[in-house]
């Protein structure tokens, strides 16, 4: 087994016997070790990252050091079905196919779970654009995808790096929408116009909660009133904008709640996502939450990091936060129905009419 989960409790987890290996980390490099030396007869406590049983007790070998990301092959997609696979946030067109250019963050959220927990804290790496380029194009010869999205942690890091990528798609007219998981305030208007004429059709954005004070103290280090100038200019530009919030930082409130949504609703993205604040063992919101006893459950398969609450804050319950998110998708949805009545009103009411639960479910984002 891998992944954060498995990194943050690899001996927990070894008590099932059923599992034999346990990969702490990034796991390319440990898995192709572990499958040589099995292979080859070979000693395991020699494969870093690698945690598993001898005898009666659990070894945990050395963790494995960062990979060059130049050195990974493309991904084996043959071997999976990848039209399966989509992301359809803000109108991309689908079947997409995911991508990454980068692993890893900068930046210091304190409940950001891969680059914390799967890269070791505040470690980037780039790939080379024109490798990225290379992989782009071959896809799309290959398959039948409508658009390709960058699955980054963070894409949008390195002026030079997005204008010399921007260069390499527009110079060999690769004429696909593309979608990048950006911050609203690494790009400047030079190259969101470049992405722009390169292709770029969407971009998520995280803003996470409208009140500033929530944003320095969970470690974002994202001004606001700069992500809104972002986030009109981008929309200014043609390119469509997800965004994204979430109920239950520290010191979340009934003000910052409410602070958040009309933040949301002022910037009146294409597409959105609201979740509750999930501290996801391994990062540091979940020590200070389990610090300060703020935690509600260890049951792991509440964690879902989208509706389940399990965590209150001091000021809220995880009740609160419950209908704090309900009300957020409510009021989100009055906002989608208005869109519709105004663009097409005739054709809105005939549709209501015919199935308005339907309706209310496609307006909401719950139904395509």
């Amino acid at each position: 087994l891998c992944g954060p989960h498995a990194s943050v409790f690899p001996e927990e987890i070894l008590e099932n016997t059923f599992v034999d290996y346990v990969m702490v980390g990034e796991y390319e490099e440990t898995v192709s070790d572990l499958a040589s030396a099995i292979d080859q007869g070979r000693d395991l406590r020699g494969v870093q990252g690698l945690v598993f049983r001898e005898g009666g007790s659990v070894v945990a070998n050395p963790r494995r050091e960062l990979l060059d990301l130049g050195k990974l092959p493309w991904p084996a997609r043959h071997l999976l079905p990848m039209y399966a696979y989509n992301d359809a946030f803000a109108g991309m067109p689908i079947p997409n196919v995911q991508m990454q250019a980068s692993r890893g963050c900068p930046y210091g959220c304190i409940y950001c779970l891969w680059p914390k927990v799967m890269y070791g804290g505040r470690n980037y790496r780039t790939r080379e654009p024109v490798d990225v380029v290379n992989e782009m194009e071959w896809l799309l010869e290959e398959y039948d995808f409508k658009s390709v999205y960058f699955d980054d942690d963070t894409f949008n890091i390195g002026k030079k790096r997005m204008l010399q990528l921007c260069h390499e798609i527009s110079g060999r007219r690769i004429d696909v929408p593309w979608g990048i998981m950006a911050r609203a305030d690494t790009s400047d208007e030079e190259t969101l116009r470049a992405m722009k004429d390169a292709g770029l059709y969407a971009i998520k954005y995280g803003v996470e909660s409208g009140d500033q004070g929530l944003l320095d103290g969970s470690g974002k280090s994202l001004d606001l009133e700069k992500t809104r100038h972002t986030v009109l200019l981008t929309k200014e530009l043609g390119i469509r904008v997800h965004l994204t919030f979430m109920f239950g930082l520290p010191a979340e409130t009934r003000k910052t709640v409410e602070k958040t949504v009309r933040t949301a609703l002022d910037l009146d993205p294409d597409s959105i996502q609201f979740s509750l604040a999930t501290p996801f063992p391994g990062t540091d919101y979940f020590q200070l939450a389990d610090r300060k006893g703020l935690l509600l459950t260890r049951d792991w398969r509440m964690y879902d990091g989208l509706a389940s609450p399990v965590i209150r804050t001091e000021e809220m319950t995880a009740q609160e936060l419950q209908r704090a998110l309900n009300m957020a998708y409510q009021r989100w949805g009055k906002r989608l129905v208005g869109r519709k009545i105004r663009s097409d009103p005739l054709g809105y009411l005939k549709r209501a009419s015919r199935s308005p639960g339907r309706l209310l479910l496609r307006a909401t984002g719950l139904l395509r």
